[in-house]
């Protein structure tokens, strides 16, 4: 089971992220602030959750200067791991906002139990303990409702960008967030559940190796029985991805992967009306290409037409080709270009009804 386990942590390492941008370059305009949080009335081992915080950061931006003085938020959502994100992903925020002419908030909040004191430390208890997909969807949900009432400075525009386990986030709290506008998945198929793309993933990985069918039989039928342990016990107790040689910040209980195994983000897609921007490499084996071409396919079917698909060739799940050289600011470059694009068209469309109203 080493060797599983050593596989799955290779499919679990995209955080979104490419820069090591120290905090203290970003901080003249970001605000750190607590939010309570709230807790499912219906679990009661969470209910010790009731009473504590959600780490938030707010970027503002430099020049808010545009219609009525409001600006939109960008929500930034994090990949697999319990890294910090705050200086990660506010340390390209300059270059994007740039980009969009200043136009947008940044948001960043942490994970439950990881703190931003710029450490590495293996994941903590109260992230192990508490740490699962729907708590993520809490505490943005308490995030944005807490915004909602408070920050004067909002237009009531999101627009949302994820990661890997982010890109998925995403489009679930664009189904529930009302002030979605826009939403940018990177390496986040859509089409595939964790339990179908992990096995798959491995599947190219071993075939890649020349592995023999036998092999690779076995090595499905390890995740089929690791998967139904995890559906009948998902307990924080137990780790997967614990190679010491890889280090533990992508450590991940039963528990968390109970939590998200079965989800099909395709499902809630399909449904959204908003345009949508996707970006996928074709030799992610965390996230199988075939995920990402079956959620366009479904959208072709349907002739919907507010997907953006961009596929880079040669590219991993951290958009790196064989050699190891990252593509990932160009990727991520394009994905805003084409969100900030839009952007300027928003501002356009509220100028036009502003001038109606007069």
């Amino acid at each position: 089971m080493k060797k599983l386990n050593h596989l799955i942590l290779l499919l679990t390492s995209f955080y979104l992220g490419g820069a090591e941008i120290s905090y203290a370059e970003t901080n003249a305009n970001v605000e750190h602030f607590t939010i309570k949080r709230f807790y499912d009335s219906y679990n009661d081992a969470n209910k010790q959750l009731n009473d504590s915080y959600i780490d938030v950061y707010l970027k503002h931006p430099k020049h808010p200067e545009h219609a009525k003085g409001k600006v939109g938020i960008l929500l930034m959502l994090q990949g697999t791991g319990c890294l910090p994100s705050r200086d990660r992903l506010l340390g390209w925020e300059e270059q994007w906002n740039e980009r969009g002419k200043n136009k947008v908030a940044v948001l960043v909040t942490e994970k439950i139990g990881v703190k931003s004191d710029g450490s590495r430390e293996a994941c903590t208890t109260e992230y192990r303990q508490n740490h699962t997909f729907q708590q993520r969807v809490y505490d943005y949900s308490r995030v944005l409702q807490h915004l909602r009432n408070t920050a004067t400075w909002w237009n009531h525009k999101l627009y949302i960008l994820g990661g890997s386990e982010g890109g998925g986030l995403a489009a679930i709290l664009a189904a529930l967030i009302p002030e979605t506008e826009k939403i940018v998945m990177l390496v986040a198929g859509g089409a595939m559940t964790r339990a179908e793309a992990l096995p798959a993933g491995v599947e190219i990985s071993m075939q890649n190796t020349g592995a023999s069918q036998d092999e690779i039989d076995k090595m499905k039928q390890q995740f089929e029985s690791l998967f139904i342990e995890i559906r009948k016990n998902p307990t924080p107790d137990k780790l997967l991805g614990s190679d010491p040689e890889l280090g533990s910040v992508f450590q991940e209980t039963y528990k968390f992967l109970g939590s998200a195994l079965d989800m099909r983000p395709l499902n809630v897609l399909v449904d959204l009306t908003i345009p949508i921007y996707m970006a996928h490499g074709t030799e992610d084996i965390n996230d199988p290409v075939e995920s990402a071409r079956t959620t366009v396919k479904a959208f072709n079917e349907l002739g919907k037409e507010n997907l953006v698909y961009r596929e880079y060739e040669g590219l991993d799940h951290g958009f790196k080709d064989r050699d190891g050289v990252s593509s990932f600011g160009e990727v991520v470059t394009e994905a805003f270009d084409w969100l900030f694009a839009s952007l300027e068209l928003d501002d356009q469309d509220d100028s036009e009804e502003h001038d109606e109203d007069e």
